[in-house]
């Protein structure tokens, strides 16, 4: 008897520049700059087996509904290729195993794929209950042995066709005016896993927020925080708290020691009533440093001077220091020579640098050593279960605060 199957591994079989110069043979003209969205979203055969949505074609091919027609047509293509398969019936003798010496070779997952979906097509009585129907082929590799050798088995090979898809998602929507946040935020707390292996794996800050833009974002940090410490909550409204507690003393234990206090004078003289509060929080922010005797000017700096340090770091884009009192000091966070994310004010802009430390897997710096382990310990009350004790220095001055 013959069936007619969809032809194995054609599609799938496609690194993302095979399955390019296949596109262009078709007579679809790939630009550059369309090249290198496949490119840096890992767009190969597999994942266009896997079924590429609407809203990622439309990435792909930006601002030509031409072309996102043409692609959908050279996919169906693609996979209209057909084989037929022939069964013939086998004698009881025949099925002994066989002593030759000749090497079998064992079907590989898109070969089991497109089987099953064939039949299940043909045979809906035989599609699983439950999940997306083709659980089946987990059954028969077990039965009959796994896919190539060093090849990903099935769960790893889904969770990249899954993650490549939302990296497309997340580029889409941060395009947009006014991005689905919230959405957002589910699918970047299903990649979260995926997400911090490929960054404890060494991947450059640049790819990383390439391949995640919403990290560049100080929302996007904060929610990352909060989901590798699920304690934090609120991390923005944490520091708040924590700051309003013990603002008033931060300012008294810095008078006159930093040229920064006048300035904080004259902005407070200048400031409403109602805005007093929040401006006394940002000048404890600033002035923290200075309490346990380590340098303001390594963590935040002015103008377009290059950071001396690789680590975070908030560049006001001002000139001078004043305005940083003010609810609105625009400025640029970095980490290793790469622009993070932009904030209108001092207070995000030092809350994405704290929130970078974790989301990166940062070691503190000797030269702020001191102010971060406050600030994680007793303003957003991040408790890692470490046994040693607070530095000296910390301690004295902690008794001073509270």
């Amino acid at each position: 008897m013959d069936y007619e199957l969809a032809s194995p591994g054609v599609l799938c079989s496609l690194s993302t520049e095979e399955l390019l110069t296949k596109i262009q043979e078709w007579g679809l003209d790939v630009t550059e700059a369309e090249a290198q969205r496949f490119r840096d979203n890992e767009v190969d055969g597999d994942t266009v087996d896997c079924g590429l949505t609407e809203t990622m074609v439309a990435y792909l091919f930006q601002g030509s509904f031409k072309k996102q027609v043409k692609f959908n047509q050279f996919v169906s293509r693609m996979k209209e290729s057909s084989v037929t398969l022939t069964l013939q019936t086998v004698s009881p003798e025949d099925w002994q195993p066989s002593t030759s010496s000749t090497s079998i070779r064992y079907p590989t997952n898109s070969e089991y794929v497109q089987a099953v979906k064939t039949l299940v097509m043909k045979y809906p009585f035989l599609k699983d209950r439950e999940g997306n129907g083709y659980s089946t082929v987990r059954r028969c590799k077990e039965k009959f042995g796994s896919t190539r050798r060093g090849q990903p088995n099935k769960c790893q090979r889904t969770s990249q066709r899954n993650v490549c898809q939302e990296r497309i998602y997340y580029q889409c929507q941060y395009q947009k005016m006014q991005p689905d946040t919230m959405v957002v935020s589910n699918r970047m707390q299903q990649t979260f896993a995926w997400r911090q292996k490929e960054i404890a794996d060494g991947m450059p800050v640049e790819d990383v927020l390439k391949k995640y833009p919403f990290l560049g974002m100080p929302t996007g940090l904060c929610n990352e925080l909060g989901w590798i410490q699920p304690t934090t909550g609120n991390v923005s409204q944490r520091f708040r708290e924590g700051l309003s507690c013990v603002a008033a003393k931060v300012i008294d234990l810095t008078r006159g020691k930093t040229p920064l206090y006048q300035l904080y004078l004259d902005a407070r003289e200048e400031a409403l009533t109602d805005d007093l509060p929040d401006l006394d929080t940002r000048a404890a922010l600033l002035f923290l440093p200075y309490v346990f005797k380590e340098k303001l000017d390594l963590f935040v700096i002015l103008g377009e001077v290059h950071p001396k340090t690789p680590y975070p770091t908030v560049q006001l884009l001002h000139e001078d220091w004043k305005p940083v009192f003010s609810r609105s000091a625009p400025n640029i966070v970095k980490l290793d020579g790469s622009e993070v994310c932009r904030t209108s004010c001092i207070f995000e802009g030092i809350i994405s640098s704290f929130c970078l430390y974790f989301v990166f897997n940062l070691a503190y710096p000797k030269h702020l050593k001191n102010t971060l382990i406050f600030l994680q310990k007793y303003i957003v009350k991040i408790d890692e279960g470490e046994d040693r004790p607070l530095p000296i220095t910390v301690t004295r001055q902690i008794n001073l605060l509270y």
